[in-house]
């Protein structure tokens, strides 16, 4: 019993501990160019980077300026961390202010945008799973849902 406070005490000591790197570092096998954003990228509105496919899953780094524009995708479930920066994100009809380290869940046909609030981009962390296919976006026209592609052919 003892060993495992000792250990608590210590784990709880080393969370405490200021760490030598920024906060909101993503960090993955891909190059190390992936953390730093380029002059033509901080110019943009909008930047999403491709850190790694799989076939169950994808993810991303999307760097917003302004504004993520309301799309909901058919095929793919998706997980947002909010990495760095004042991100209000969209889900549905609720409007969730979100601070670095939310991680919020996106299910499959529900519509979303992601709005920057602060001064700064905002950064977030994306998971498709499955992996994201560029022909699954579906950009939504009205706050009710209905999207400019609603009259699918497919069955659900």
């Amino acid at each position: 019993m003892r060993l495992v406070s000792l250990t608590l005490l210590l784990s709880l000591a080393a969370c405490m501990t200021p760490d030598s790197r920024a906060a909101g570092v993503v960090v993955s096998p891909s190059d190390g160019s992936q953390a730093r954003w380029t002059d033509d990228e901080k110019n943009s509105d909008v930047v999403m980077r491709n850190l790694r496919h799989t076939s169950e899953a994808s993810f991303h780094l999307l760097r917003v300026r302004t504004e993520l524009t309301r799309r909901k995708h058919a095929k793919a479930d998706l997980v947002l961390v909010v990495v760095a920066g004042q991100i209000e994100v969209q889900l549905g009809d609720r409007a969730i202010p979100s601070a670095p380290g939310d991680v919020i869940e996106v299910p499959r046909d529900v519509p979303y945008a992601v709005l920057n609030k602060g001064r700064d981009a905002g950064v977030l962390y994306l998971v498709y799973t499955p992996a994201l296919d560029p022909n699954d976006v579906r950009m939504v026209t009205d706050k009710t849902g209905e999207s400019s592609w609603k009259w699918n052919l497919w069955a659900q």
